[in-house]
């Protein structure tokens, strides 16, 4: 809570494991089919071509199983596959709908009446979608997220700048070795600072008093 853009601007001495913790606590580890359907709620869409390298990444489960997960949520139409690359809750096809004019979905699935019945706009949806990519992947760059999710590097752009201004994401240079400006969701760099902090408090080793008065 008591982060401000300029101290994030200051966090560029992040400890790399800590980051690296931090990516793979934040990307959902679903082990059925329900759980899945709430990671696809919360990311909005999952490129298919991404769950496999993730998954693989987190030495979790095999990639066969989020499939066959995944497949039990579309035959009981609560998700589908937006132009055969999005993964999709149900609930989420008017958002995802609205970011991507045109899109189809198949096959259809059933959106509860509720949802059908909100109104979206593309910049509100674009917004959303960016906010649920933050939350799971850690620091990251708005190329990053506009080609994971293929939306123009523009729009992502105008979503980044909206969800700074409300305070949800920051912006900074986080990762050793990465140029540029990076955006990081606000309690996941949190929680980087206190893992790093943590890293360097194991670091400091007491000595016996004798070491100390020849030291002083």
């Amino acid at each position: 809570r008591g982060l401000d853009v300029k101290t994030a601007e200051e966090f560029g001495k992040l400890d790399r494991d800590a980051i690296d913790r931090v990516k793979d606590e934040a990307w959902p580890d679903a082990s059925n089919a329900d759980e899945l359907h709430d990671a696809l709620l919360v990311m909005g869409a999952v490129p298919s071509a991404e769950v496999g390298t993730r998954n693989a990444l987190k030495d979790s489960l095999p990639v066969a199983e989020w499939q066959g997960w995944f497949e039990q949520l579309v035959g009981a139409g609560r998700a589908t596959k937006m132009d055969s690359r999005l993964w999709v809750a149900a609930e989420r096809v008017p958002m995802v709908a609205a970011a991507f004019p045109g899109a189809v979905c198949e096959p259809a699935a059933l959106v509860p009446e509720r949802e059908r019945a909100k109104p979206w706009t593309r910049a509100d949806a674009i917004r959303e979608l960016v906010r649920g990519r933050l939350e799971v992947v850690g620091p990251t760059t708005a190329a990053e997220i506009a080609a994971a999710l293929g939306l123009p590097p523009g729009d992502v752009d105008f979503a980044l700048a909206a969800l700074e201004h409300e305070g949800f994401a920051l912006r900074g240079r986080f990762s050793p070795g990465v140029q540029g400006t990076e955006w990081c969701e606000r309690r996941l760099l949190a929680r980087i600072h206190r893992y790093t902090l943590d890293r360097l408090r194991r670091e400091i080793e007491p000595v016996a008093a004798a070491v100390f008065l020849r030291f002083l």
